[in-house]
């Protein structure tokens, strides 16, 4: 049976209260890592030089190549070679396409949620240590762990707002999405505009997300994947909630059950 069979039989309702609720205080927000420290972020940590090459001048190792971020001093002030941030990019790419190969498993075996929160962690993590890394290597690999989790926050979300509802509301769905993540660019724009320092920089745009890991207190489980995995009764208790909140009265458990799990219908 199909989620939105459920839906309708048990007149619970497509975009009730719960929904909304949930996705304007919950879901939506939780995609606020993606414009945190994407690559946006990325850019105005980077800083733009007046004089930037990508063949270094003189006789230089290795060691001297790859040494302190930021790269050089220009008028007093420290920059960074562009070549190095181009270094950076593909390590945060490179995290990224190499996520491709485990999350959305751990996502369909584990659920939704165990995966968001556990791709929160690893960019909550790798992002405070890139605002301390003390060598440029360190800071690419933080960038690669902040690559492979980050584009899972903003997806895992949105997939699990869209499994929450029926066909309907999606379209509009999809627009709320990007007004919340062009929210948050607009406040990354504005805090590099009085941050300078990209250390600070880094680390401004890294703890605000400690709030929204109590987020995991109220991040729903998607019931479609709840049916597609048999868990019966936890969806019949999530649905019980959904129905109470959105005021459609009560929910007889038994007829739940039975609606839910093919089994019982026999």
């Amino acid at each position: 049976m199909d989620f939105d069979d459920v839906l309708s039989q048990l007149q619970i309702g497509s975009f009730g209260r719960y929904q909304k609720l949930i996705f304007l205080l919950v879901l939506f927000p939780a995609t606020w890592p993606y414009s945190f420290l994407g690559w946006g972020n990325q850019i105005f940590m980077s800083g733009i030089p007046t004089d930037f090459h990508c063949r270094l001048p003189g006789k230089l190792s290795q060691s001297d190549v790859f040494r302190w971020l930021p790269e050089k001093m220009d008028d007093g002030k420290e920059v960074i070679d562009r070549c190095h941030i181009s270094h950076a990019y593909t390590a945060h790419a490179a995290g990224s396409l190499s996520s491709l190969f485990f999350v959305s498993y751990v996502a369909d075996r584990y659920g939704r949620a165990f995966a968001y929160f556990g791709c929160y962690v690893v960019v909550l993590v790798a992002s405070i240590g890139a605002a301390f890394a003390p060598t440029f290597t360190w800071f690419s690999v933080a960038r690669f762990f902040i690559g492979i989790g980050l584009d899972r926050t903003f997806m895992l979300p949105v997939m699990t707002a869209m499994e929450i509802i029926g066909s309907k509301p999606r379209a509009l769905m999809s627009v709320l999405v990007a007004v919340y993540y062009t929210a948050g660019s607009v406040m990354v724009g504005a805090l590099s505009y009085f941050v300078r320092s990209w250390r600070v920089y880094a680390l401004l745009t890294s703890l605000p997300m400690l709030l929204l890991l109590f987020a995991f207190l109220w991040f729903p489980e998607s019931p479609r994947w709840l049916l597609s995995e048999k868990r019966y009764t936890e969806l019949a208790h999530m649905l019980e909630d959904i129905v109470e909140v959105n005021g459609n009265g009560s929910l007889d458990e038994e007829d739940c059950q039975t609606t839910v799990d093919p089994e019982k219908n026999q």
